[in-house]
């Protein structure tokens, strides 16, 4: 079956970075892309003798065109070297509603394997109280997502960071962790904060793994002590130089209190690397 992604659009300059980082991760997945507005239909009482079905029609014939021009105008260029041409396989898809709730509802209806989407990775005031639509597509999302921070290109991956709240009973995200680094042939970090002390890291213990093709991966385990969860991983993130953050995110209804947690939301709001939330299935990068 061919793989499917997601990607939302509102054509802002965050939304043509990241547009161009799952064009080039389509590619390499071989899967296909569905690239989705959600418009909201703006009534006029003043125009009042304009049905509101009249007013919902020219919405999405509009939003379908800004679509065609988002996926024909767009100069890609992955890695930025080659052009990437239009994949035969991408959809445009126009959908009226809220934004987050909307993008749940058509990857759960199209059974999509992964959204992709972009996010600036500075938040206003009102985006850190009631949450950025990247975050809240991350609480209720059917699947898993990747957010992909503005001025982010899609390039060669080599070293992701996994964080985990116990390693030892998170046999299968630990194994999904291990396959994502696999596809990015990237060395893993395991990454544990344990809050308290300025910010020191202790080397835990250290692996390699082999790939069919014999690439050795590496496989870090540590132990990060900070104030915060969130200042933790991002401090590790820096001086690690890491390029992709990993997290779990199980069935939504444990999710959502591990998210109002405070440091999963915030990791989702003010990452500056790619991060992947990942469900218990991720089929897509095996």
């Amino acid at each position: 079956m061919k793989k499917k992604i997601l990607f939302p659009t509102d054509f802002s300059d965050t939304a043509e970075t990241a547009f161009q980082y799952a064009r080039c991760l389509a590619k390499d997945l071989n899967a296909e892309i569905t690239v989705l507005n959600v418009f909201r239909p703006g009534f006029s009482v003043a125009n009042s003798s304009i049905s509101a079905l009249q007013v919902i029609d020219a919405k999405k014939t509009t939003a379908s065109k800004q679509l065609k021009r988002f996926v024909q105008n767009y100069p890609n260029h992955q890695r930025g070297k080659e052009p990437v041409q239009c994949q035969a396989s991408e959809k445009l898809k126009a959908v009226m509603g809220f934004p987050a709730e909307t993008i749940c509802q058509v990857a759960n209806e199209g059974e999509f394997d992964l959204i992709v989407m972009g996010t600036q990775g500075e938040h206003t005031r009102l985006d850190r109280l009631l949450g950025s639509v990247a975050a809240n597509v991350i609480k209720s999302a059917p699947c898993s997502v990747l957010v992909v921070p503005q001025h982010n290109e899609y390039k060669t991956l080599k070293d992701i960071v996994y964080a985990t709240e116990n390693i030892q009973a998170e046999h299968v995200p630990f194994q999904i962790a291990k396959d994502i680094a696999g596809f990015f042939e990237a060395n893993l970090h395991c990454v544990h904060v344990n809050k308290g002390g300025d910010y020191a890291v202790i080397s835990m213990e250290k692996g390699t793994m082999f790939r069919l093709d014999g690439t050795r991966l590496d496989i870090t385990f540590d132990e990060v002590k900070d104030t915060s969860i969130e200042t933790g991983l991002t401090h590790y993130i820096e001086n690690e130089n890491i390029d992709m953050l990993v997290m779990y995110g199980p069935h939504k209804g444990l999710f959502d209190k591990f998210f109002r947690g405070s440091h999963t939301s915030k990791m989702a709001m003010e990452s500056r690397i790619p991060l992947l939330v990942f469900r218990e299935k991720l089929a897509i990068f095996s």
